[in-house]
């Protein structure tokens, strides 16, 4: 498995990544600076206003509170009250590590007047009870969580919805108890505007009323508003399991487990490969002892049959219990990030009902792109699979041993280079996550600037910015250099049109066919059909010619296809060059 990249000789290696100065000349290439990148507007966010009654917001512990949306008009001037999104409502703080900062993340729950579920929208976002408000302590950018969402949801895949907010959390009680919608509207853009001006505390006037000053001191700072995973119809959207389910095939989904820390007072579920999975839908305390057994027992079929001599078969091989797109995805989605917590922790999986376990949605992707909170994380080289051990990547170990998965990943890699993983596509869309934190970006730093993990000022967020894009624009070109090269394909032109067409290659023998198909046979064999190149191919009416170059190895480059007509009776027939 270490060697899977083996059939070139070192190319590009480029030295450890310490510092942004070391990462721009192994790189090479000028600095991508992040001021081009402007506010979409100079107010303030939409704020979410919590009411407590007078009880902090500290720990684990489900606070009731009162929410009241606002939504920024006239670029912050005023304020409007979503009155369908705000009521009741519980908070309560999250997270593993985070949970020790200052500024915490926290858990949302919408209620209604009983205390009771109430499933609606947020800021657009579609209707649900339950969300997250994610502080991004570590990540100064706030924008790594979000890239690696926004990625997987290009990949065709569902991600979580997000949205910028400002929070208040009002813990100090107001005379006569909760201070009016439209009083919190007025006080809080007092409070706002301040901020911008002149800083935290907040200094006021003696026009500026107690209900203003008490506010001041419940400002948050910015949150990501975020969708929590779960399985609905806008999330992850598989079918629901009851407890009279049963039998098949209403036993078999939906699922949703994880490779995560374990949760108080649950057990899990240890595979026969030791790999420690937690249930997260529904709760293992949901579960009857039949649906338990059911899914237990189908992940041990999986893993029998992914250890076992015909793993390989196509028919009755480790394809019938896993979407392997979805894998090759996910492990993308870890390298090209090099996640430090990628295969550890935070990994989900689903599985619908007579579907196949299936990787995602992503979660807690902080901790990748190169942020430099974390050292591991700051290489724009080496593979992150090389430092995992099992039983943590036990399943994709074994995996890399079918030629056919290690083929779908190489030629995933460069499908997704030409769309997804383009580096323009991925600098515009962090510059289009950043943009949109700017406007409150001083407020935060006036919040928590001194503090642990306190946030960045304008000028060290840019300099993060560039250092993000810079990042990934050399994990992009490093993961480049590993490739086994394509060849390439040049038409030939004549008086009558393309003639022929010509191939180069750098290693190895190529191959081709001029019907589209694969001139590669699934377990890496030639095809039957393929032809090995030896002179410019002559183009005989409309082709479609698909190429792959094959090392010594046995092992084969990504196809590049190139469709190609000729002139027939004084009609030009359209020449389609393509190269995937």
């Amino acid at each position: 498995m270490n060697g899977r990249w083996q059939w070139l000789s070192s190319v590009g290696e480029g030295a450890i990544v310490s510092a942004i100065a070391v990462v721009l000349l192994a790189c090479g290439g000028a600095v991508l600076s992040a001021a081009e990148v402007k506010p979409s507007g100079s107010g303030a966010l939409p704020v979410l206003v919590f009411q407590t009654g007078g009880k902090a917001v500290q720990d684990r512990s489900r606070v009731p509170a009162f929410l009241t949306v606002l939504l920024p008009e006239d670029s912050g001037a005023k304020f409007s009250i979503d009155e369908g999104a705000s009521g009741p409502a519980e908070l309560s703080a999250r997270g593993n590590s985070s949970f020790h900062y200052p500024k915490k993340s926290y858990r949302l729950e919408l209620q209604d007047n009983r205390g009771k579920d109430r499933k609606t929208s947020l800021l657009g976002l579609p209707a649900d009870s339950d969300w997250v408000l994610y502080a991004s302590v570590t990540d100064k950018t706030f924008s790594r969580n979000l890239l690696a969402h926004e990625l997987w949801r290009s990949m065709g895949r569902y991600a979580v919805r997000w949205r910028f907010v400002e929070v208040f959390s009002v813990t100090n009680s107001f005379k006569g108890g909760l201070i009016s919608p439209a009083q919190l509207a007025l006080q809080t853009r007092h409070v706002l505007e301040a901020l911008s001006g002149s800083g935290f505390p907040l200094q006021h006037s003696n026009t500026v009323n107690e209900a203003a000053r008490r506010m001041s001191d419940s400002y948050l700072g910015v949150f990501v508003l975020m969708e929590k995973i779960k399985r609905s119809n806008d999330r992850v959207n598989i079918a629901r399991l009851r407890p009279e389910h049963d039998k098949e095939p209403e036993l078999s989904g939906g699922y949703i487990f994880k490779k995560d820390d374990e949760a108080k007072g649950e057990a899990g579920l240890l595979t026969g490969q030791e790999l420690l999975l937690r249930f997260e839908e529904p709760k293992e305390r949901d579960l009857t002892a039949i649906q338990s057994k059911w899914v237990r027992k189908y992940l041990g079929d999986f893993e029998k049959t992914l250890f076992s001599l015909g793993f390989r078969n196509a028919e009755t091989g480790y394809r019938n219990y896993i979407d392997v797109e979805s894998f090759v995805d996910f492990h993308w989605m870890v390298e090209l990030s090099r996640n430090a917590d990628g295969y550890f922790l935070s990994q989900y999986m689903h599985k619908d009902r007579g579907g196949k376990v299936a990787m995602g949605p992503l979660w807690d992707w902080d901790n990748a792109f190169g942020n430099t909170f974390f050292a591991a994380a700051m290489k724009t080289n080496e593979w992150r699979f090389e430092g995992v051990q099992d039983p943590d990547y036990t399943w994709f170990r074994r995996l890399f041993e079918d030629p056919d998965f290690l083929q779908r990943y190489m030629d995933r890699w460069s499908e997704l280079r030409t769309n997804v993983f383009e580096t323009t596509n991925l600098v515009r869309l962090i510059d289009f996550i950043t943009s949109g934190v700017l406007p409150a970006l001083g407020r935060n730093h006036s919040r928590w600037a001194g503090l642990p993990g306190s946030a960045p000022s304008n000028e060290l967020f840019q300099k993060d910015v560039s250092w993000l894009k810079q990042w990934v624009t050399c994990r992009l070109a490093w993961i480049d250099s590993q490739e086994y090269p394509k060849p390439v394909l040049q038409p030939l032109a004549s008086s009558n049109g393309i003639s022929s067409v010509s191939m180069g290659f750098l290693d190895g023998r190529l191959f081709y066919t001029t019907n589209g198909t694969d001139p590669r046979a699934p377990g890496g064999a030639v095809s039957p059909s393929a032809l090995e190149y030896s002179k410019p191919v002559e183009v005989a009416g409309r082709m479609t010619i698909k190429a792959r170059a094959r090392s010594k190895f046995g092992l084969w480059s990504a196809p590049i296809d190139l469709q190609v007509g000729a002139m027939r009776s004084g009609v030009n027939i359209d020449e389609d060059l393509t190269g995937k």
